[in-house]
């Protein structure tokens, strides 16, 4: 009973709006451009128009050219994770304590070198913050960790494709957190982009609740369970 209480509550709070997946395009960054601009003035109408443009879920173009060391390494990597957390609540263990599972990874071209670093996402039912990212990047065939247990808010990845970087924005529990994330001295970064406030303000009220932010990247968490077909 446990165990179908928290899968059931677990698939309420990852619900993802049903949007075909694309392939993202370089034009697409400079939509994210004018979000982020209109989110630091503040600006709800500009922000909307800007996300009302952009595609649903995506894929950057840097999904489809790994190579088959790249594919392998990375695919490696999140079975190493399934592992340890399973992808369904209770699966790791047998345990019906068992809360952490993992939910999902992505790809993106966070440093515009054209290749892929690996973001593997997991959640925890019970903790605040809930969501935890490690990432990865592909150097002499390893897949090398960059960014490790990074505690998040429960939100969405956003593709930033041809330019540098990734985007992050979670609307919770009364939180407003938008990030991009960056790789400095082979490092993973997140940059915290700060709303003008202040919090209650009406626009602040309207991105909170009201607003959605499109071009989300493919999660690849499908029909219950981890998706690892990309890495064929």
């Amino acid at each position: 009973m446990k165990k179908q209480l928290i899968a059931g509550l677990a698939s309420l709070m990852m619900v993802v709006p049903t949007v075909g997946n694309v392939q993202a395009k370089s034009s697409s960054a400079k939509l994210m451009d004018q979000f982020v601009a209109a989110y630091r003035k503040g600006d709800y109408q500009k922000a909307k128009a800007a996300s009302n443009k952009m595609v649903g879920m995506t894929e950057e173009p840097c999904a489809y050219k790994m190579s088959k060391a790249m594919k392998k390494a990375y695919k490696a990597t999140v079975q190493k994770y399934i592992k340890r957390y399973g992808d369904n609540w209770g699966d790791a263990t047998g345990d019906e304590k068992q809360t952490t599972r993992v939910d999902g990874y992505a790809l993106s071209d966070v440093d515009g070198d054209g290749k892929a670093e690996l973001f593997i996402v997991t959640m925890d039912l019970y903790a605040r913050p809930s969501t935890e990212y490690n990432v990865y990047t592909f150097k002499k065939n390893k897949a090398v960790h960059i960014g490790k247990n990074l505690e998040m808010l429960d939100g969405y990845l956003h593709a930033y494709p041809g330019k540098k970087g990734v985007y992050f924005f979670a609307q919770d529990h009364s939180t407003l957190d938008l990030k991009k994330g960056i790789i400095k001295n082979g490092k993973f970064k997140w940059k915290d982009i700060q709303f003008p406030g202040p919090d209650g303000s009406k626009n602040w009220y309207k991105f909170l609740r009201k607003f959605t932010l499109k071009m989300y990247l493919n999660g690849h968490f499908k029909n219950g369970h981890v998706d690892l077909s990309l890495f064929k």
